[in-house]
């Protein structure tokens, strides 16, 4: 299997997908990768090195009417926000958990 760095960057280019499929499947690789995260520091280490990018790409599928990719998405974003050694692992991470909350409180 490839290493946590070469998934997390197919993960983003599935995301990045206009095809509900490979969304879809991205969203499920990533829930996967993440679920194998919390007995590998090496998957919490290549997380957080594309917070961002996948961040990114969460955030914009959030409010997809497509329940398939929204709500798969907001179980990626709970669990990259909320899980103690990714938090942990991002600088200024508790910044932009602040910041996320202040969006869901005004925009869902």
């Amino acid at each position: 299997m490839a290493d946590f760095a070469t998934q997390i960057k197919e993960i983003e280019t599935w995301l990045s997908s206009r095809t509900r499929e490979e969304k879809s499947f991205g969203y499920l690789t990533l829930l996967h990768l993440q679920e194998q995260s919390t007995v590998d520091p090496s998957a919490i280490q290549a997380l957080s090195e594309r917070f961002q990018p996948l961040l990114s790409l969460i955030m914009s599928d959030l409010s997809d009417d497509d329940e398939e990719i929204a709500a798969p998405a907001l179980k990626c974003l709970g669990f990259m926000i909320y899980h103690p050694s990714l938090v942990a692992a991002i600088p200024g991470m508790p910044s932009s958990i602040y910041a996320l909350h202040f969006f869901f409180l005004y925009n869902l």
